[in-house]
C-alpha cells in the first residue's frame, strides 16, 4: 500500500496487531496495534552464521515521527542492508558496552534488561522473584562462566527439597534461559561457551487439584471483607501446631485497612472472571472501557501473549463491572486498577496469597491458593455445562492444532460473553445462598475421580 496521512489515518483497529507495509520504500511497515496506537518500523533480512535471520529496528510511533521523517529514515537503513551489513546489530553494539566474563548476578542483570519488551511483564516479575529467593544469595556472585552443572543441580535439587518442585523447576528454567540468551548474543557476553543447565533434571511437579464448592465460595467472596485477619506468626504458630498467645494489639493504619479492602476486591474479581491473579494485580485503568464492558489486556501484561503476541478481550459481567466500576470510583485516576496506598504499585506476589492464608482458619476451608480460584472457574463451569473450549478461550489459553493455528480466526466473543456471564449467574446465585434448581452443587474437591 502507499501510505499518505489520509490513509494511516483512516486505518482502524481490527483486535489483533497488525503491519501495513509502505510501497515508498522497501521494508519500512506501519505497525497498528490492538488498542489503536501506529508507529513506524523497518525490517529486513541478514545472514548470520549461515542462517536468514529477519530483524526489526523500531522507527518511532506516528504521528510524532511524520511519515517523511520515516521514509528518510528507512532509506538509509535501506542503504545500509544493501551494502551487507546489519544495522540492527551495529545499533546494539555501539550503545551496549562488552561485558567480559560477567557474575551470574551479572549475566541476570543484563538478560533482564534485555527481555524488556520481549517477554510479558508478569513472565520478568516470576523470574525476578524466582533469581532474588532462590538464585542471587546463593550463586549470584560467582563468574557465570565457572558454573557447572553439577552445581546448578545441587542448587536445584535443595530447592526443591525447601520449596517444592515447581519453584526448582521455576530456577531451572531461568538459568537454562540466561545461558542460552548469552550463547546467541557472545556480542554482548564474552566467556560463556556452554549452558550447564540445558539438561538438569527436575522433580516432575505434582498437578494441583483444589478447586472451590459454591458454599465455600460464598464464604471467600464475603469472608475477605468480614473476616479480622490473623497476624502472621498466628498463621506460622497455627500450621505447626503450636499455642500462640497475642500479647499486644497494633493500631491498624488507615492505609493498612484500605490496602485490606483492595486485595479484598482482587480476590472477588479472580472469582468473577477466572482469571490469572497476576493480571488482575498487574491491570491497568486504562486498559477497561466501562461503556463498552470490555477489558483488553495487553500482550505484554499476559502469559499467553508473550508467545503469541496477541491482546487478551475480557468481557466483563455483572459481578465483575461491579467491581471494577467501585474500583475505579474509590482509587480515582490512577495508572494501575488496584494500586497499593504506600506505594503506589501493584501489590507484589505474595500479597494475595498472605491475604487467604490470615483468614483461612477462621474460614474453615481446606488450604487453597489465589489461583485455585482460576482452577474453580474451570472445574465449575464444567459441571454445569459449559463449552471447555469457551472456557478456554475466557482463561486465554493457546488453542493449539492446524485449525486453531492457521485457519479459524472467529474470534468466539458472543461464546465467551455468554460463558463469563453463565459463570456470574452461578456465583451470584451461590453468594445469595439462593441456588435454585439450575445450579449444580458441585463440592468442592479434586473432581469427579476424586468424590
Amino acid at each position: 500500500m502507499h501510505l499518505t496521512d489520509a490513509t494511516i489515518r483512516s486505518l482502524q483497529p481490527t483486535g489483533r496487531r497488525h503491519d501495513v507495509a509502505d510501497d515508498g520504500v522497501k521494508g519500512l511497515k506501519l505497525r497498528v496495534a490492538a488498542g489503536g496506537a501506529k508507529s513506524f518500523s523497518f525490517i529486513y533480512r541478514v545472514k548470520v552464521r549461515g542462517d536468514w535471520r529477519s530483524r526489526r529496528i523500531a522507527v518511532g510511533p506516528y504521528p510524532s515521527i511524520t511519515l517523511a521523517a520515516a521514509r528518510k529514515t528507512a532509506r538509509k537503513l535501506r542503504v545500509a542492508v544493501d551494502e551487507g551489513r546489519d544495522p540492527w546489530f551495529e545499533q546494539r553494539t555501539a550503545t551496549t558496552a562488552m561485558v567480559e566474563a560477567p557474575t551470574l548476578a551479572g549475566l541476570f542483570a543484563l538478560y533482564d534488561d534485555r527481555m524488556r519488551g520481549v517477554l510479558a511483564d508478569s513472565t520478568r516479575e516470576i523470574r525476578r522473584c524466582t533469581w532474588n529467593k532462590h538464585g542471587a544469595p546463593f550463586l549470584g556472585d560467582r563468574p557465570a562462566a565457572e558454573i557447572s552443572r553439577g552445581e546448578i543441580k545441587e542448587r536445584v535439587d535443595e530447592v526443591a527439597r525447601q520449596a517444592g518442585p515447581g519453584a526448582a523447576g521455576k530456577l531451572k528454567e531461568l538459568l537454562s534461559c540466561m545461558y542460552g540468551w548469552a550463547q546467541d548474543n557472545d556480542h554482548l557476553v564474552r566467556g560463556i561457551d556452554g549452558n550447564p543447565a540445558a539438561r538438569v533434571k527436575t522433580p516432575k511437579l505434582k498437578k494441583r487439584k483444589r478447586f472451590l464448592g459454591l458454599d465455600e465460595i460464598s464464604t471467600v467472596w464475603h469472608g475477605v471483607l468480614e473476616t479480622r485477619p490473623q497476624p502472621r506468626a498466628e498463621v506460622l504458630a497455627v500450621a505447626k501446631g503450636q499455642r500462640y498467645q497475642r500479647s499486644w494489639r497494633r493500631k491498624i493504619k488507615d492505609s493498612e485497612e484500605e490496602n485490606r479492602w483492595r486485595q479484598a476486591m482482587a480476590i472477588r474479581l479472580v472469582i468473577a472472571m477466572g482469571l490469572r491473579p497476576i493480571e488482575v494485580r498487574l491491570a491497568k485503568q486504562d486498559a477497561f472501557h466501562i461503556g463498552e464492558r470490555r477489558w483488553l489486556i495487553d500482550a505484554d501484561d499476559h502469559k499467553t501473549g508473550e508467545r503469541t503476541g496477541e491482546p487478551h478481550l475480557v468481557l466483563l459481567n455483572d459481578l465483575a463491572l461491579d467491581i471494577v466500576q467501585s474500583l475505579i470510583e474509590r482509587v480515582g485516576p490512577h495508572v494501575f486498577l488496584i494500586p497499593n496506598v504506600d506505594t503506589g504499585k501493584p501489590f507484589g506476589r505474595k500479597a494475595l496469597v498472605d491475604f487467604i492464608e490470615a483468614r483461612q482458619h477462621a474460614w474453615k476451608l481446606p488450604h487453597f491458593t489465589p489461583y485455585d480460584l482460576r482452577r474453580t472457574f474451570s472445574s465449575q463451569l464444567a459441571a454445569h455445562g459449559a463449552n471447555p473450549l469457551y472456557v478456554d478461550l475466557c482463561q486465554a489459553h493457546k488453542l493449539r492444532g492446524v485449525q486453531f493455528e492457521h485457519y479459524n480466526w472467529y474470534d468466539y466473543q458472543a461464546e465467551k460473553r455468554g460463558t463469563w456471564d453463565l459463570w456470574s449467574s452461578i456465583v451470584s446465585k451461590a453468594i445469595d445462598d439462593d441456588l435454585g434448581p439450575n445450579v449444580v452443587r458441585w463440592p468442592s474437591g479434586v473432581g469427579p475421580a476424586g468424590r
